[in-house]
Parts: structure tokens; sequence; C-alpha cells
């Protein structure tokens, strides 16, 4: 028995396959612009801040970032171990005030550096969950620490 080789039929196969996915990926790319899928992407700020606790005080320092100058307020929620939720807020402006008390006498602005101090509403020797959310001039607010201390 001999063996026929006709191959006339692969090239034209192949073709199609190839016209069908490059016809699905440009109507995947003009869908994307013309319904605005990509433009509802949000900015993600640049705000660094830690946490850590001395006996039962939390204190937040802020340590910097590309976009503190935009920073407006800061949010810190402590939610003690066993206890009810306490939050404080910073603002960025000295004309506002502010219901806290800045550690080692710092001015209400917050800065690289600062250090922020919420007083008796940690619990010591436990694992106090602290949530600071950060609020920006152009009106977006957005989580910039979830830990534990």
């Amino acid at each position: 028995m001999k063996w026929l080789k006709d191959e006339k039929g692969v090239s034209p196969v192949i073709g199609v396959i190839l016209m069908v996915a490059i016809t699905v990926v440009l109507a995947a790319v003009i869908a994307s612009f013309v319904f605005g899928m990509g433009s509802d992407i949000a900015k993600s700020h640049d705000v660094g801040v830690k946490a850590f606790q001395r006996q039962d005080d939390i204190y937040i320092t802020v340590t910097g970032g590309t976009d503190l100058s935009s920073l407006v307020m800061l949010k810190a929620t402590v939610y003690p171990d066993g206890g009810s939720e306490v939050s404080e807020y910073y603002y960025n402006d000295a004309d506002q005030g502010t219901t806290s008390t800045d550690y080692n006498d710092l001015t209400n602005t917050i800065d690289a550096g600062a250090v922020l101090k919420i007083e008796n509403q940690g619990t010591a020797g436990a694992k106090d969950r602290v949530v600071v959310v950060g609020y920006f001039t152009d009106g977006s607010e957005e989580i910039i620490l979830d830990t534990y201390v």
C-alpha cells in the first residue's frame, strides 16, 4: 500500500484560524476603547505609615511617600482585642484643628516622620488591629495600613 502525501489543504486551514484569531483580538481592543473599560481604573496613592504599640497607647508613624502633599486627612481606627473600635482623625491643615494628641509636640500637619498618638486605646499584651485610611485632595480615600500591633 502506498501513502499519498497531500498537504494542499493544510495552508488554507491555518490561514483561516489565524485570521479568526486576529479578528477576535482586534474586536476586543476596539470594544475596550469604545466602552471605556480602561478609564475607570483608580490611581493608587503612595503614602507610607506604620503602627506600633507601647503599653496601651498606639502610635502611627508617617514614613513618607510621593503623594504625601495631596493628603488631606488620616483616619486611624483601632479595633482593640476584646473591645470596641475607636477612631481618631488627623488633619493636614492647622486651620482645621485636630482631635488627636501629637507626640513630641509636632505641628498639626502630617509630614514624613510625624508620629500620631492614640492614647489608652490599645490592649497591652494583645493583638490590636489598626486600620489607617487616607483622604486625598482628589476626593478619593484609600486604606493605607491594615495591620495588627
